[in-house]
């Protein structure tokens, strides 16, 4: 029995050519079909809402992942809640949003003890920490052993992808 078509359950990648499925597509003369099971949503503003957090209330924001900084932007538009130029921000990617030279955003190298450490600077803050679900519990914890004002907040959500085809 010969293999003629291998499920790939990831995104379709931008340059297939590039991609390590490629070599082995043409090597064996097989055809790949790339479907992810998963993907990361949004939550929407009622399920944000139900968690009981006030956006402006808080002095910076941390954010874990572009999807969280995607979602945060996208309920403060759906609330109506136009985010103040003196909350500091935690985080990457955010050029799409706002203009940096209006804000004050701090930046990690990668490190989680780089990221401690920065947030540790800004102690004074009270922060909003942006979180997909599942997410790791060590940052929420390692948080709150330093007795920081943190409020988490699930911003993300994974989901089952439809497979129908």
């Amino acid at each position: 029995m010969k293999v003629k078509k291998v499920l790939v359950s990831q995104p379709r990648p931008a340059v297939i050519e590039k991609s390590p499925f490629y070599e082995l597509s043409e090597k064996y003369n097989v055809e790949i079909a790339y479907k992810p099971f998963i993907r990361v949503v949004g939550v929407s503003l009622k399920e944000f809402r139900a968690q009981r957090v006030e956006i402006l209330t808080h002095t910076a924001v941390i954010f874990t992942s572009r999807t969280t900084v995607d979602s945060f932007f996208h309920i403060c538009e759906e609330a109506r809640i136009t985010v103040p130029e003196t909350m500091k921000a935690v985080a990457l990617y955010l050029q799409k949003y706002i203009v940096y030279r209006k804000r004050k955003i701090s930046f990690a190298d990668g490190s989680f003890t780089s990221f401690i450490e920065l947030i540790i600077k800004h102690k004074d803050e009270k922060f909003l920490l942006a979180l997909s679900e599942p997410h790791k519990p060590e940052l929420p914890e390692t948080l709150a052993k330093l007795k920081l004002a943190v409020d988490p907040v699930i911003l993300a959500r994974t989901v089952a992808s439809e497979l129908e085809d």
